[in-house]
């Protein structure tokens, strides 16, 4: 019954090490590659309001690719209104007519991308 058992035994033996060997072949790290046409990371716009009065802002903002103008919004939000609207090609606008201690939401759009910054003045 001992040599029964010896074959098996030894057959198995032997498929580990080779499973083992094969295992030590394959490298620990591997480089990953990306591909061809892989796009680099590009960092959303941001949208600054600098106040230069009182009642008035200086926005300006990072350029976005698409074509068309910038749709700048200005929402006073302790009145529950919209104040101004208005498109610009260019990245910064001023805006005035504000009223000091209520809190502005300024917007700015473009091909349904929008950046938007609370304010209190």
């Amino acid at each position: 019954m001992l040599t029964r058992f010896r074959i098996p035994l030894f057959g198995a033996a032997f498929l580990a090490a080779c499973w083992l060997l094969s295992a030590a072949a394959v490298p620990v790290h591997s480089t990953l590659l990306a591909p061809a046409n892989a796009r680099p990371y590009l960092s959303d716009p941001e949208l600054t309001v600098t106040p230069t009065s009182e009642t008035s802002v200086q926005l300006s903002w990072d350029a976005w690719s698409g074509t068309g103008n910038y749709t700048v919004t200005v929402t006073n939000l302790t009145a529950f209104q919209e104040e101004q609207s208005f498109q610009t090609s260019l990245t910064s606008a001023s805006v005035s007519d504000l009223t000091t201690g209520d809190t502005y939401r300024f917007a700015v759009a473009k091909n349904g991308f929008v950046i938007v910054e609370d304010v209190i003045l």
